[in-house]
């Protein structure tokens, strides 16, 4: 017997690109600042080509590393009610190529006067972009993602001792980051002494 819970129910299906750099890099574009995004992207595929295709016509400069064909395509499917997220499965495997390309991130940080990078990235990839873009004096920026993914970049702090200058987060991963509340968080770093 089939329970109700488990039909196919219709909806409405929307395809977008996205993600936080996407997002970052496609406004900076509409307000006619010079920005390039570093990606990784599957070979030979429609999804990539796409993807390319949406930061040219946002005026964002794609500097993209291949992975190979065997990674599996990235992907955010979210489930909404009435406009809220309800659910969300995210899939990053094109992500955890070690497919680093030292050159071309070194070129695109010594021509950018800003680095900002996401915790979508594995901790490898956060670690050498960092340390590039702290060799080469350029202020960091952290875009946190998630509650989960938002470690990665606390984990490289408390390590090496990097110093990031803003770390974007929401009320959900400052909590999950720091164990408090989110207006506690901001009051702890009122009394922080300014360097």
């Amino acid at each position: 017997k089939t329970q109700a819970r488990h039909k196919d129910k219709p909806g409405t299906l929307t395809y977008s690109v996205g993600g936080s750099a996407f997002n970052i890099a496609v406004n900076l574009g509409h307000h006619g600042i010079n920005c390039s995004l570093i990606t990784v992207l599957k070979k030979d595929s429609f999804i990539s080509d796409w993807v390319r295709n949406r930061l040219v016509h946002n005026n964002v400069k794609p500097l993209v590393v291949d992975s190979t064909i065997e990674h599996g395509e990235s992907g955010f499917i979210a489930f909404r009610k009435n406009g809220e997220l309800q659910s969300a499965v995210s899939s990053m495997k094109v992500l955890e190529s070690e497919t680093y390309n030292a050159e071309l991130v070194d070129r695109a940080i010594a021509d950018a006067s800003l680095v900002v990078v996401d915790c979508n990235l594995s901790d490898n990839w956060l670690s050498k972009i960092i340390k590039h873009a702290r060799q080469q004096g350029k202020p960091i920026f952290v875009e946190a993602v998630s509650e989960p993914k938002s470690k990665r970049i606390m984990d490289l702090t408390n390590v090496s001792g990097i110093c990031i200058e803003m770390f974007f987060l929401n009320e959900l991963e400052a909590h999950f980051l720091f164990n408090k509340k989110f207006k506690d968080v901001l009051e702890q770093l009122k009394q922080q002494p300014e360097s």
